[in-house]
């Protein structure tokens, strides 16, 4: 059973509403249902909804008591035997992030760069939405449960872009 279903499971044997669930977790109604609905869950999802019902988070995983170190170990083997399918990871990060951050840099030019010339909103947009120079760029991954400060992150590598806005040029040309 996917994890998702014994969610499910759970709240129905509980008698707990989605409306409950959606309370003490702070994901929205929609977002709930998408993600009870498929097997698109993320492990801070997982993690939020587990704190609001009170449970340790292997419950899910098939594994009731943690003293059963054999399950929860087998589990864990399948979880991350599903990290390694490269479709996996993409269907969770790559698509979303990259969509993401190129509408909210092109938000952030309009409002903060709107001086910026075609050919610098290309480069910077390159430069934040694919490309990641550590030296310039402040990001890491992406996480759903910190927004707000991942749009800060990005209004920050807007400003290197910018200030080192010749050398990033330079260096976005030399990966290609």
């Amino acid at each position: 059973m996917s994890i998702n279903k014994a969610i499910l499971k759970y709240l129905d044997e509980k008698g707990i509403s989605h409306s409950v669930l959606v309370r003490k977790t702070g994901i929205s109604k929609q977002n709930l249902s998408r993600i009870l609905g498929s097997d698109d869950l993320k492990i801070s999802q997982l993690n939020e909804i587990c704190k609001a019902l009170n449970l340790p988070v292997t419950y899910f995983f098939g594994v009731n008591e943690i003293d059963d170190h054999a399950k929860l170990t087998q589990r864990i083997s399948e979880l991350e035997e599903m990290l390694k399918d490269k479709k996996f990871r993409i269907k969770i990060y790559d698509k979303i992030e990259k969509e993401r951050v190129y509408k909210w840099g092109n938000e952030l030019i309009d409002e903060k760069f709107s001086y910026f010339s075609p050919e610098q909103r290309a480069y910077a947009l390159k430069f934040i939405s694919e490309d990641r120079i550590p030296k310039y760029s402040k990001r890491k991954y992406f996480d759903e449960n910190q927004l707000v400060k991942y749009k800060e992150d990005l209004l920050i590598d807007l400003e290197n872009f910018v200030e080192y806005e010749e050398e990033i040029r330079d260096l976005l040309d030399a990966q290609n």
